[in-house]
């Protein structure tokens, strides 16, 4: 696992919130749906100097696929998990062994080590996340 460092293109300061959907109230919607399309809003905002003074690091963390680190484990076992808001169900395969030496794997959804999620749930927004209990 490691962090890269992200870089911002652009930062635009607009007031929305999870759930928010007046923006399709605006005059400017309104008036022309497809000219004021949200899916291009961000193209139309300008880019923020202060936000981008204000901003502190971000990191994307890097983490093995689950593919690629499982090889070496007879005891993997198919598992399907449906995740809430996820239009398909999860497939892998993974054992208590790989994850306990792979503590965050991915695999078309970010496994955890339940020690590592527990640190680190207090940091995800819900309203842009699912999760799901896996019993191994």
């Amino acid at each position: 696992m490691s962090f890269l460092p992200i870089i911002f293109e652009k930062l635009v300061d607009y007031p929305y919130h999870a759930g928010d959907f007046s923006y399709y109230d605006t005059p400017q919607f309104k008036a022309n749906p497809a000219k004021a399309n949200p899916a291009t809003l961000l193209e139309r905002l300008s880019d923020s100097r202060e936000l981008h003074r204000k901003t502190e690091p971000f990191y994307e963390m890097i983490v093995p696929k689950l593919n690629d680190v499982s090889s070496g484990y007879p005891d993997l076992q198919e598992y399907t998990v449906e995740l809430p808001h996820c239009m398909d169900p999860v497939e892998l395969k993974a054992s208590m062994a790989v994850i306990r030496d792979h503590p965050i794997v991915w695999w078309s959804a970010t496994v955890f080590h339940e020690s590592v999620f527990k640190r680190i749930e207090p940091y995800f927004d819900w309203d842009y996340f699912s999760k799901a209990t896996l019993e191994l």
